[in-house]
């Protein structure tokens, strides 16, 4: 609550604002480990992540660009379910943002959207002291007007002054203008992305996810591919992507090793790249806020 308190939702200003103070959060980066698996809750499946399709987060990634979303009240609520210990607290989201200011377009199914709208709390889910996923909670009011917004198709897009949107997906917002790795890093993912882009990488691996991965990552975009770094390399090794489509007849896999061979050394550079920029940024209680950048 004190790193995101209530305030009007459309006001982008305090939102970066519990952005850099989300991440100095240190006893939640603490529990969370090396990702954060995040979804909606559903009553009929309890809090067991293997019931969901959920999707996976670098911690810092999901604090500030995405629980910066959402602003706590303060009331709150901890108690046991099963196995677990579930952290709820009651929070609002921040709805009235433009386009630019959200991961990605919630907007794409209007029941999506409508569930974030709709938020009623965040609930940590805890096994013994380690943070295994976090579900948002909506309390539907089918009397609450809801702003409708029409996706067209599009995952990210330049905006009139020739910014590249959404502005919180990309490394300029994730890392601090100090960061030494900030530009390599980018450079290193745009080289990488095109070529994986170019072996259809991207329909399985964008939000609406196509392919129903249990834990999905997101490598459309730079913020939130970080979590899959370390997964490509070895993947790409061991030839398992894109994955085997029998309607097609298409084998599990890049045939042409000569790209392979490419994409591999591209997904080590980023990598290593990925690698430092988060590390630095790791380094640091509290990140600035860039806007100049963005």
């Amino acid at each position: 609550m004190a790193a995101s308190p209530i305030a009007d939702p459309g006001d982008a200003r305090a939102r970066d604002a519990a952005a850099a103070k989300l991440v100095g959060c240190m006893d939640f980066r603490s529990a969370v480990g090396e990702k954060i698996i995040w979804g909606g809750y559903d009553p009929a499946k309890g809090y067991d992540p293997k019931s969901y399709l959920l999707t996976e987060f670098e911690p810092l990634v999901w604090l500030k660009i995405y629980a910066s979303l959402i602003m706590f009240t303060g009331e709150h609520d901890v108690r046991k379910e099963g196995p677990y210990t579930v952290l709820e607290m009651k929070a609002k989201f921040r709805s009235k943002l433009d386009a630019g200011d959200y991961p990605y377009p919630f907007w794409h199914t209007q029941k999506k959207w409508r569930d974030y709208v709709d938020l009623d709390s965040v609930n940590i889910v805890f096994q013994g002291k380690k943070i295994v996923a976090a579900y948002r909670l909506a309390k539907s009011e089918p009397t609450k007007p809801v702003a409708e917004r029409s996706f067209d198709g599009i995952w990210f897009w330049t905006d009139a002054n020739g910014n590249q949107q959404p502005r919180v997906s990309l490394f300029s917002y994730m890392f601090g203008a100090d960061n030494p790795h900030r530009t390599s890093v980018d450079e290193a993912y745009r080289k990488f992305e095109a070529r994986f882009r170019a072996q259809n990488c991207n329909e399985c691996h964008a939000p609406d996810n196509k392919g129903k991965s249990k834990e999905l990552l997101m490598l459309i975009y730079p913020n939130q591919s970080l979590i899959g770094r370390h997964k490509l390399v070895q993947t790409l090794k061991d030839n398992k992507m894109p994955p085997e489509d029998v309607e097609k007849h298409h084998p599990a896999g890049i045939a042409d090793k000569a790209i392979r061979t490419e994409l591999i050394r591209l997904a080590q550079t980023f990598v290593k790249e990925a690698d430092a920029a988060v590390a630095f940024e790791s380094s640091r209680k509290v990140a600035t806020p860039d806007r100049k950048n963005q």
